[in-house]
């Protein structure tokens, strides 16, 4: 006959018709919200349904299947507390040169020896007003115009 042993044990692919994969594609994002296109097709492999991931990201797309993410959100700050609440004293300042006005941040940086320590950084209101050294030369010449200003950087940077 001329065939091969083994395709007598080859199974026929029968092509699962569009309404047949979203509905199990329908019972998957049902029971896991989160999972996108490629453990949806994943688990349609899974269950024996062979779909190419474009089909799948299509069809997940056309009938509203699409993934629910979870933000987790992380409180750093506690706004609601009984110590003083200092004034803004930069507020409406018009800043139109470098180092006129300099702000502190207290930032929260996880380090994994010391947990839950704070370091200041010092920032400038003056977009690249210098490179956060305190020296003169790394100040914007304020002869310069203003597109040799955008230009300007740091010679210690």
């Amino acid at each position: 006959m001329g065939l091969a042993r083994s395709t007598f044990y080859d199974v026929l692919a029968t092509p699962a018709d569009d309404a047949e994969i979203v509905a199990r594609m329908r019972a998957i994002c049902d029971e896991f919200e989160s999972y996108g296109y490629r453990r949806v097709g994943a688990a349609l492999r899974h269950q024996g349904i062979v779909v190419n991931g474009k089909k799948v990201r299509r069809l997940m797309r056309a009938h509203d299947l699409q993934p629910r993410r979870r933000r987790r959100f992380v409180t750093t700050t506690d706004s609601d507390h009984d110590r003083p609440i200092f004034p803004n004293r930069a507020k409406g300042m018009v800043v139109d040169a470098p180092n006129q006005l300099w702000v502190a941040d207290i930032t929260y940086i996880a380090i994994a020896a010391r947990r839950g320590r704070s370091r200041g950084t010092l920032r400038s209101l003056w977009r690249g007003g210098g490179c956060g050294q305190a020296r003169r030369s790394c100040a914007r010449p304020p002869s310069a115009g203003a597109a040799a200003r955008s230009r300007w950087r740091c010679p210690s940077a």
